[in-house]
């Protein structure tokens, strides 16, 4: 009977999720200027019209006229979503949803296969995906994380089977759409895993000679410029190092610093991501002290949070990838390594993450709370999720015994509920306003021209 009143609970809030999803495409199906989305169909736009897919665009809102933000996807991404540029901006919207709505069950269809075939779990796991606010505004924004999910689940799951060219290649398809995949290579030479190195390396070299058929060389000489734009380091949803280092320190954008020393910026960025390396070349180390499959769950799960903090440009729209390294927090504590430690701490850090938060510009970061609240908390949840893996690798190595201390059965599934608490008023609470105001809030941006 219980079992059956969860059913109908999980039911029930992925109805009203599906309903609050359905009113936001809707409203955005239509509004092309102001969704990352309208960027990358622009893009498209002009490929299929053998045009720059760089090409600038200049737009008017409140009558000044300025650059419009570019497109920051790498060629290869531009390549292989150029038939987009065939249809309607709204159409081509619709395709796009639907395209990261299928990755987001293929996800959790992947995810399901390591936990108990139970239907409860399939729905808890999808609820939790589509739930989590950073998921919700990848939709908004129409952003290409959902497309990246399975690849990043998918080379996980390969890697704990040991299957290297599939993990190579899929990490390699990542780092070919989002650079800061990448970071994988260090995953490879740390670990030395020489055979998925080469499968990694082969595929980005394949990548990128197929995104030099369309325009030659000259298309990464423009993509150059449009990543020397950017414009957006201190906006509040930037979680890495580099942004928390500009809203510490300053820089060349509109923000007010916490210390107004400029100089410190790049110094801070530097040392810090230093000691994050020296620190993940230590753990990531082959062992045989810790059991393979939660040695692979641990060093993937570190590499993901690293590559967030060490991008210079990486949005809490990226933190569904986090699925991997709160999953393996909670396993271990399940199986009973800390968990008075990591239950409490890991719900924090997903609650951390998923603080509905509005998006603030660099020029609205003017005050200490801006800084270190609005701006950080999502930073706090990477730098928690951090230490907790750090720990944990560390408390295995020295193969410290488990806890017998046993938490009441209700305790996860009341923790379960307790993170989502956060996201589920952020998405309602949007959706209300949308159905209410529409877009009435949103600047006014109109294409006055296309090229320099």
């Amino acid at each position: 009977m219980a079992t059956k009143a969860l059913t109908f609970v999980l039911l029930f809030f992925l109805g009203i999720l599906m309903l609050a999803y359905n009113v936001q495409i809707n409203n955005k199906k239509t509004d092309l200027m102001n969704s990352d989305y309208g960027k990358l169909y622009l893009s498209s736009k002009f490929f299929v019209q053998n045009k720059n897919p760089y090409t600038p665009v200049y737009v008017t809102e409140n009558n000044k006229l300025s650059i419009y933000a570019g497109n920051l996807n790498p060629p290869f991404f531009q390549v292989i979503t150029a038939p987009l540029g065939y249809l309607s901006f709204e159409k081509s919207f619709i395709i796009w949803t639907l395209i990261s709505i299928f990755g987001g069950l293929l996800t959790v269809f992947l995810l399901y296969t390591i936990f108990p075939s139970s239907l409860n779990y399939f729905l808890a796991l999808t609820l939790f995906l589509f739930l989590y606010f950073p998921t919700f505004a990848n939709f908004i924004f129409g952003q290409v994380t959902l497309l990246l999910l399975p690849l990043t689940v998918g080379a996980w799951l390969a890697a704990r089977h040991n299957k290297v060219w599939a993990t190579g290649v899929l990490l390699g398809l990542a780092a070919s759409i989002k650079v800061f995949f990448g970071l994988f290579f260090i995953y490879f030479l740390f670990r030395r895993e020489w055979r998925a190195l080469g499968w990694f390396l082969l595929t980005l070299i394949f990548c990128f000679l197929l995104s030099l058929i369309p325009f030659g060389i000259k298309i990464y000489h423009n993509y150059e410029t449009v990543l020397q734009s950017i414009k957006w380091y201190t906006s509040s949803w930037n979680v890495s190092l580099y942004g928390f280092s500009m809203r510490l320190f300053g820089g060349a954008e509109k923000n007010v610093p916490f210390f107004s020393l400029p100089a410190l910026t790049h110094k801070f960025y530097l040392i810090t991501s230093a000691v994050l390396l020296f620190f993940l070349f230590k753990f990531l180390q082959p062992t045989t002290k810790i059991d393979y499959q939660k040695k692979i769950n641990l060093d993937f799960s570190l590499i993901i949070i690293a590559m967030l903090l060490l991008s210079p440009l990486a949005w809490v729209y990226y933190f569904p990838f986090l699925i991997i390294p709160i999953i393996t927090l909670m396993q271990l504590a399940e199986e009973g390594h800390q968990p008075l430690v990591l239950y409490p701490l890991t719900c924090l850090a997903v609650i951390l993450s998923s603080i509905p938060v509005t998006l603030k510009p660099a020029s609205q970061i003017i005050t200490t709370i801006d800084i270190f609240v609005w701006s950080g908390c999502y930073f706090y949840a990477l730098i928690i999720l951090l230490a907790l893996l750090f720990y944990s690798g560390n408390f295995l190595l020295a193969g410290r015994p488990k806890s017998t201390f046993q938490f009441p059965n209700y305790l996860p599934l009341a923790l379960y509920a307790l993170m989502l608490l956060p996201s589920l008023y952020g998405i309602l609470y949007s959706t209300e306003h949308v159905v209410s105001h529409g877009n009435t809030d949103l600047p006014k941006i109109k294409i006055v021209r296309f090229g320099e």
